[in-house]
């Protein structure tokens, strides 16, 4: 198992990570921060599988 931070991973916001197992892709949370300017994360890669854990923009904004 692979664990990458998109974003999210310094600060507090822009939180998107990725998963990476027995070749499978998956994303938990693809927020950004609403700072201004706005701040994202990095762009995902082709995922099998996209998890939310709660509706803040910081978590779900990009979804």
């Amino acid at each position: 198992m692979q664990v990458t931070f998109l974003g999210g991973a310094a600060e507090v916001g822009r939180l998107a990570a990725l998963i990476e197992v027995a070749g499978h892709r998956f994303l938990f949370d693809y927020g950004f921060t609403a700072s201004k300017p706005p701040q994202f994360p990095e762009r995902a890669p082709p995922l099998d599988a996209l998890f939310v854990t709660h509706c803040h923009l910081d978590h779900s904004g990009l979804v």
